[in-house]
């Protein structure tokens, strides 16, 4: 083909599996902070249990927020912000869903990135859909036109999640997670990070 093709406007999913985390020290951290508060509260969620905002220096959490703060900036980088200033969690919370639990399409407002870290995901525990932010795609291209998927024609994207993966995304991007069929809990930590000057 002679036509010259340019992304413009591009959004972006990262994905990591971070080896080097403890993940049975997570999913103790996990369990012990619902015992300490049941109740938790409700965002997106329907059904499942939402922590409340984590300590970010608390233990094994601590650890990992390190990490993604150190991922964050390399996305940063890459991404082509300002060499001035870095990536750092802003909040960050705990989701643990049984199973039909799952979480209703949102975004994360007031945020530089968002992210998620799968600590435990048993086999058909719900995968993590994006949505096209591109709203005008829903009249604009028929789903039986399409011969071959890409990231301009598509209006959904799923990933089925493991145990230690990283995922960053904008904050702008709409995303759900579909309803769990495990018997199993799904153990995951949300984020958001702010830009701050080094």
């Amino acid at each position: 083909m002679r036509l010259k093709v340019y992304p413009e406007f591009t959004n972006f999913i990262a994905r990591e599996y971070l080896e080097e985390v403890d993940i049975n020290e997570l999913i103790e951290y996990a369990t012990d902070l619902r015992k300490k508060d049941p109740v938790g509260k409700e965002i997106s969620n329907y059904g499942g249990w939402h922590s409340r905002n984590l300590n970010h220096g608390d233990g094994p959490i601590g650890k990992l927020f390190q990490i993604i703060n150190s991922r964050a900036d390399e996305l940063h980088r890459h991404l082509g912000f300002t060499p001035r200033k870095t990536q750092k969690i802003g909040n960050a919370w705990i989701n643990i869903n049984g199973k039909h639990d799952h979480n209703l399409v949102h975004t994360h407002p007031d945020s530089f990135f968002s992210g998620c870290f799968y600590v435990k995901v048993p086999a058909d525990a719900g995968k993590i859909v994006f949505v096209n932010p591109n709203e005008a795609i829903n009249w604009a291209i028929n789903p039986n036109d399409i011969e071959e998927r890409n990231s301009y024609n598509t209006k959904l994207m799923s990933i089925d999640p493991h145990d230690g993966l990283l995922l960053f995304f904008p904050p702008w991007l709409p995303h759900y997670v579909t309803a769990s069929k495990s018997d199993d809990e799904r153990i995951s930590i949300a984020f958001n990070t702010d830009i701050v000057l080094k």
